[in-house]
């Protein structure tokens, strides 16, 4: 199995992990609100609405800067980020 570790720019990992961040905390967020029998039916969707968007951020950029490190080009990888050394680990598929 081919496993490699590829450094990748400070900035690029701290905007994922940024953004892995607030989608998770809108998550949390989410459920809470969900919880409480007199909320707004209308915010709520509206704040659903805004997480989904972040997910939505999220996927595209970790895709963004998977596909750009990639070791091989012609080779399908499973891949993490490891934001405390600004890295991806990429697994072969």
């Amino acid at each position: 199995m081919f496993k490699q570790i590829v450094e990748i720019e400070p900035h690029e990992s701290e905007t994922v992990e940024r953004l892995f961040y607030e989608y998770n905390a809108g998550k949390e967020n989410i459920a809470f609100l969900m919880r409480d029998k007199q909320v707004n039916y209308d915010i709520l969707q509206e704040y659903i609405n805004v997480v989904e968007a972040r997910y939505v951020e999220l996927e595209m950029m970790k895709i963004g800067i998977g596909e750009k490190y990639k070791p091989l080009p012609d080779k399908d990888f499973d891949f993490e980020f490891d934001f405390r050394n600004h890295s991806i680990i990429y697994t072969e598929a």
